[in-house]
């Protein structure tokens, strides 16, 4: 399913079970939640960012296989090749 958000400022975008929110950089994450990335804004301009913060425990946002020490990954259920 495909879901729309009207972001004006910087956001967290974040996962609980098969749920996608984005909330205010300032809010405390819900409990069983996963941080998946910020949206950062300055001066009207947007970019991405890991979600990072002393709370947050996100993950990498994509890896390079060729770049991976072994040079390739084993593929894993809900994995994403882009």
């Amino acid at each position: 399913h495909t879901k729309t958000f009207t972001v004006l400022k910087s956001m967290l975008c974040v996962r609980r079970d098969t749920n996608v929110e984005m909330l205010s950089e300032r809010s405390s994450l819900p409990l069983g939640s996963d941080p998946l990335l910020r949206l950062v804004e300055k001066d009207g301009a947007f970019w991405f960012d890991n979600a990072t913060s002393p709370q947050s425990r996100s993950k990498k946002l994509w890896s390079v296989v060729r770049d991976m020490p072994s040079g390739g990954h084993r593929l894993s259920e809900n994995d994403v090749i882009k």
